[in-house]
């Protein structure tokens, strides 16, 4: 009997190793039924144990390429076919077994319809009568975050697919890992008709998730006034307390307070006329302070950073003048002087956050001092902090506007940051920034940085061609014809052209091997570009026919290229 059991599941292994998805895909049904019957022969095994044991590299069986495919024509001329079962006499149990089998994810085929929204799949599904909607004996049905079909359906708004799961037996008041139920799910997206749905069959309307908080909480969360009437409607608590010991009207003075902090006027407005409702629906909150959170006194440093970092000018403005009244110095002085323990200041702050009116504002206080200190521009806008200067933190957080005001100041470029020892340049090329990788190679007309390196050995041609960032790649090529190292490769032995090669990203790679990139390079996995490709391709030639083609056609060029460049050794 071991023995049995063994040959079969070798046999099972065998059919994996030969099946082509690809089949499923197109929903060839005629050759998909030719291809089975005989993997069974071959396997030794009846038809539905064939089907069933076929699997791609994700662990995904016929069925599920099909839901996530929506080959209905699969399910319906092919799986649900007598014919195709040949002399199969168990196949009508074997049936229910395959249309429900978990596969990767520990998705069901009906997880899979739903998640890739193949509506007409999921009927196809539901008409058979054999597949399970709800958790099932032993919660075997639900994916690996113990998710369910309606779970899915509902967290991406899908209405019409929610309405078939619950008319077809859905529950809603089966719940996640984290206790949500699906209600919890529609309150977060504050959509009424997905609630509305959940009260058809909801044995609770106050359901709690794992940290207490109930549909209620969510809405107020997100400021839905809609949301927290029909849940006030149905009988949900709108006054319940959460873990925190929060109840929503609090939520709401959370998010109010958050929103006056970052004057954010629209959100403050809108969160504080939601808790005034609140409040004349279930009464003031009776302890209402200066904020909602324990917030410790903050230190004149913490003060001036936390103001350079937002909009507000005025509240700086004023701290400034006062301290400098009060100490006896000058505004500029405290500018100077102050910064955190990773050397962090007001300027960096402001940088950080993009706000042009306080990085004007602290420039033009500098400039008071310009007659008797000439350098202090350089100084203060080179000064380097533990994640950078300010000419790197503004590349960082793509503020190419602030960073063009920082060079005309004089601000190097060549500074790497102390940590990763990246340069402006990499910034750019990595966050696809074409204006601000212009103006630095512009500013530095020696080319000095174009191959600068980082501490992974990363140059900005790699990181612009890791990030399939064409534009920046064919600048950096364009500006740096005789200067620019196109087989440089990073720590792990990478070129440009492997980034190329495994995006089959083909007008890059292309455009690399016209202007001389090497192409048999080999990585530390020994490698060459063609071979990454080729891998490329046999994973996609099962999956996508399309990208397929596509990693077929680099492969042919990146071969031409190699030809080339071995014709011209």
């Amino acid at each position: 009997m071991m023995s049995d059991t063994k040959s079969e599941a070798e046999a099972s292994t065998r059919c994996e190793d030969i099946f082509d998805m690809t089949l499923v895909i197109t929903g060839d049904v005629v050759r998909l039924r030719d291809a089975v019957q005989k993997s069974a022969e071959r396997a030794g095994l009846t038809i539905s144990s064939t089907i069933n044991s076929l699997r791609d590299e994700k662990h995904r069986s016929l069925v599920h390429c099909a839901a996530r495919h929506g080959k209905v024509n699969v399910l319906r001329d092919f799986l649900l076919d007598r014919k195709t079962y040949s002399s199969d006499k168990d196949y009508e149990d074997g049936l229910p077994v395959i249309l429900n089998e978990t596969g990767h994810l520990g998705r069901t085929p009906l997880a899979v319809a739903v998640v890739y929204k193949q509506e007409e799949f999921l009927q196809a599904l539901i008409a058979t009568g054999m597949v399970e909607v709800n958790a099932g004996p032993d919660d075997v049905y639900r994916d690996d975050l113990s998710w369910l079909p309606l779970h899915h359906a509902i967290r991406d708004g899908e209405v019409v697919m929610a309405s078939i799961l619950m008319r077809a037996g859905a529950k809603t008041n089966l719940k996640t890992d984290n206790g949500e139920y699906p209600l919890h799910l529609a309150s977060k997206r504050s959509d009424i008709f997905l609630a509305e749905l959940c009260f058809l069959n909801c044995t609770t309307v106050t359901p709690l998730d794992n940290l207490g908080n109930t549909p209620a909480h969510y809405a107020a969360f997100q400021g839905s006034r809609a949301m927290l009437q029909l849940l006030g409607q149905k009988g949900s608590s709108l006054t319940e307390k959460n873990k925190l010991g929060w109840t929503p009207q609090e939520v709401c003075w959370g998010q109010e307070w958050q929103a006056t902090r970052r004057q954010d006027r629209d959100l403050t407005r809108l969160f504080a006329d939601l808790r005034k409702w609140l409040d004349e629906l279930v009464g003031p909150i009776s302890h209402m302070a200066e904020s909602p959170f324990p917030v410790a006194a903050m230190t004149e440093t913490e003060n001036i950073l936390a103001l350079a970092g937002t909009e507000a000018l005025q509240g700086l403005k004023g701290l400034l003048e006062s301290l400098a009244q009060q100490k006896r110095t000058s505004v500029v002085d405290i500018l100077c002087q102050t910064h955190d323990q990773s050397q962090v200041g007001p300027l960096h702050k402001a940088v950080m956050s993009g706000n042009l009116e306080v990085f004007d504002y602290i420039i033009e206080s500098l400039n008071v001092l310009l007659p008797h200190r000439p350098g202090l521009h350089k100084s203060a806008v080179n000064a380097q902090s533990a994640v950078g200067t300010p000419l790197l933190l503004a590349a960082k957080n793509n503020h190419t506007h602030i960073a063009q005001k920082l060079l005309d100041l004089g601000a190097s470029p060549l500074i790497p940051d102390p940590f990763a020892g990246w340069l402006a340049l990499h910034h750019a090329a990595n966050h696809n920034q074409l204006y601000l990788t212009y103006i630095l190679l512009d500013k530095d007309g020696s080319g000095a940085h174009i191959n600068a390196r980082t501490r992974s050995a990363e140059t900005p041609l790699l990181l612009a061609c890791r990030n399939n960032h064409n534009n920046i790649a064919s600048l950096l090529i364009r500006r740096g014809t005789h200067d620019l190292d196109k087989g440089a490769h990073d720590a792990s032995g990478e070129s440009a052209m492997h980034h190329a090669a495994r995006a089959h990203n083909l007008s890059l790679a292309r455009r690399l091997g016209r202007a001389g990139a090497p192409t048999g390079l080999r990585n530390s996995q020994g490698q060459t570009p063609y071979d990454v490709a080729r891998a490329g391709w046999f994973i996609w030639r099962d999956v996508d026919i399309v990208v397929a083609e596509e990693f077929r056609g680099l492969m042919d060029e990146l071969d031409a290229l190699e030809l080339a460049a071995e014709m011209a050794r």
